[in-house]
Order: C-alpha cells, then structure tokens, then sequence
C-alpha cells in the first residue's frame, strides 16, 4: 500500500465515521445542541492530530477583533496561534481573540439546501477576512483564510456557481472564500485561467487575472482528504505578524468599512442640546479618502503657517508631522481654514482625524459646508449654495467680535 493510498483510506474512513456520527445528531431534539455537536465532529477530526502541533483550535465558538475597531460575526471554528495566542476572554463556550493571531475560520453547515443557507456562511467569512492587521503604525489587509464545509448539499451545481459568482461580484477578492466543501458533493474552489490550477490562498484570489468559481472535486469520496490538504496548505502559507496588544486598549470609531480617530477633540458643543460626540458617516470617510489620495501628505506645521498667514507653528507642537488636507475643490487654505479675530490676525479652523491609519485636516470651511459632524439631535440644517469660503469667513469673523 503506497503512502499515498494509505492516506486517502485513513480519511476515507474517517469521514465515514464522521457521517455517522453527523446521523446520530439528528436524534437531538434541540437544533442550537445539533448544530453544536455538528460543529465539534470537525472541532475533534482537526484536534486528533491531523494539524501541526502550533495551530489550535479555538474550544468553543469566536469573535475577532482588530485595532481598527471592526470584529468579526460569530465564528464557528477558529485556527489561531498556540504559542503566542492570548485569549481575550477566557469562558468554556467563548473566546475573544486579536486577528494578528489568527490563521483562518471554519464556517459550518449542516446542509447547503438553498441559497440563503449559503450566503450567511458566505457573509460571515466575508466579516473575518476583512479585518485588517497592524504592521507597525499602518494597517493592512491579511492573509487569512475562510472556508466554509458542510456536511451535505441539495442545490444545484449551476445555482450555486451562479449565485457564487454574482456574489463575489459584490464583493471585494479579500473576502472571498477560499473554498467550499460539501462533504457528500464535493469541493468548490476558484479556477485560474493563469495557471490552470486552483487558486487556493488569499494572496492568489486578490492577484489574479481571471477567475471562475469551479467544481474543484466530484463525490463524497475524497472530500475529507482534498479539504484537509488544502486546509493544511492553507495554514503553512500564512506568517502572523506580531502583536502589539497596547494598541487594544483604546479602539477607534468605526462604520461598516473604515475606522476613523479624533485627534483634535471628539466632541463638540450644540447651543440647544449641550455637548455631543463627532460621528462621521460611511459617505463621509468615503468622500474624505477620495479627495485625498495617497502621497498627496504635506507638512502640517507647513499646512497651518500657510492658513494663518504666520510662521509660528512647529512639527514638535503638533500631534503629527505630515496629513493630508481634504480641499476638494482647491480653494487657498487661509480661506477655508482659519478664521480672522483681532486686529488682522488669524486662527486655525480644522479638524485633524485619522482615517485608516491615515490623517486628514478637516478644514472649518468644508466641515460646516458639508454638515460632517452634525448635532444628531437637531433638525438638518440647510446649507446655501451660495455659501463660498468669502461668506463662511465673513459670518465667523461677525461672530468672532460680536458681544
């Protein structure tokens, strides 16, 4: 018997007693039990010593977090480091984990019946794979990795490619699966045009030229043995970052996709309701990071010298040294953000904030233009179109004198 062959069998048969041990659960009468046994047949077929010894399988279900502020949904099985791994929170039935810690996640189905069924598990990757690491003081997409197995399938080869595909069409390639196994199908996987072969890694999808959801394997024979290589290939290729845990004590904001951090104050005052916090919106950060692509950072001693018009300011007053300044429309700075006050001299009007790692001034002009920081329990104000940096200017400076 050939060391090939002899593997295969192993996991042939291990997946066999995986299938009946998966029939017995159906004799539980509580789905929430069912559904966690299901979960702990392949929690027991990774702990049985099928992995290297460094990787571990979280002992019950999970949350991640990043310094950027986003977690992940609940997650199934998790796969993270043994040896440099600290657990959040430490309960029987939960744990908390950092993400530059974490290799990957199993999503567990019990059956692939409809596509619904399929997409949460498809969501729940996509919210894992897309928290980001810390790398110094910048933050950057991961390696990670997420799979989703289920233990059976009724829906159609071409219904689930199909809606696979549009899905992904969706979706940024950091957050696509990596595979999908259905234990009693077969394996679904990404097909390169490039290299006529299986695009397994995240690295690879992300790269890419061109890719089509495929049928990597047919029949329920070796989809033990096929999922447990790459899931193994998979976990070699990744190298963790190391982890800086202080950043976890103060998390920033966060919307759907970015995390942003006050660094001039995150509060203002409301002349009705007193003061509020400064929240800004998913459209906003987008519109923000739009207007400021990368490379265009100035001096920000520089930046406020040249909005008020003197040459007091020094890097070694300042929170930071360089930012970008979100001036869409090009105007000179000391227009839109610094405001005059006694006897011809000028005053900062900004907001410095930190955008993925990445710091913008708000000017005072385009903070109020665009009502980015509003007090959320006032009515929205209107805001003239006639409102140029000449108007702003001459209002705040009435303001400034008046008794």
């Amino acid at each position: 018997m050939t060391a090939k062959s002899s593997l295969a069998e192993i996991l042939q048969h291990v997946q066999q007693q995986i299938r009946a041990d998966f029939e017995k659960t159906r004799l539980l009468p509580h789905s929430g039990d069912a559904g966690t046994a299901r979960e702990d047949l392949i929690r027991r077929f990774l702990e049985d010593g099928y992995l290297p010894h460094r990787y571990e399988v979280a002992p019950g279900s999970s949350h991640v977090f990043s310094t950027s502020g986003h977690r992940s949904k609940q997650i199934d099985l998790l796969l993270y480091d043994r040896l440099s791994t600290p657990r959040l929170l430490s309960a029987a039935s939960v744990g908390i984990y950092p993400v530059e810690c974490c290799y990957g996640m199993i999503e567990i189905k019990t059956g692939i019946d409809k596509w619904d069924t399929l997409r949460v598990g498809l969501e729940n990757v996509a919210a894992f794979k897309r928290l980001q690491v810390r790398q110094g003081r910048h933050l950057s997409p991961h390696n990670s990795f997420g799979v989703i197995v289920a233990y059976e399938g009724s829906l159609k080869d071409e219904t689930l490619l199909e809606k696979l595909c549009r899905w992904e069409s969706e979706h940024d390639r950091q957050e696509w699966p990596n595979l999908i196994a259905i234990l009693d199908r077969g394996v679904f996987g990404h097909f390169s045009q490039e290299s006529r072969g299986l695009s397994l890694h995240t690295s690879e999808i992300v790269s890419a030229q061109e890719l089509q959801p495929s049928r990597l394997l047919a029949g329920a024979d070796d989809t033990l043995l096929y999922f447990y290589l790459c899931l193994v290939d998979l976990l070699n290729a990744i190298a963790l970052p190391p982890t800086s845990l202080h950043y976890y004590a103060s998390l920033p904001n966060t919307t759907e996709k970015h995390s942003y951090d006050w660094l001039t104050g995150n509060t203002a005052e409301c002349e009705k309701h007193e003061r509020y916090r400064l929240v800004l919106s998913e459209e906003t950060l987008e519109r923000i990071l739009d207007a400021c692509p990368v490379g265009a950072e100035r001096d920000l001693a520089e930046v406020l010298n040249e909005a008020t018009g003197t040459s007091v300011w020094s890097p070694g007053h300042l929170p930071v040294k360089v930012c970008s300044v979100y001036n869409p429309d090009k105007h000179p700075l000391s227009k839109i953000m610094s405001v005059r006050f006694g006897a011809g001299s000028r005053a900062a009007q900004h907001q410095l904030v930190q955008i993925d790692g990445r710091v913008v001034s708000l000017p005072g002009y385009y903070v109020f233009r665009e009502q980015m920081t509003p007090c959320p329990h006032c009515d929205p104000v209107a805001i003239p179109a006639e409102l140029t940096p000449d108007v702003w200017q001459d209002a705040l400076g009435r303001r400034s004198v008046d008794p």
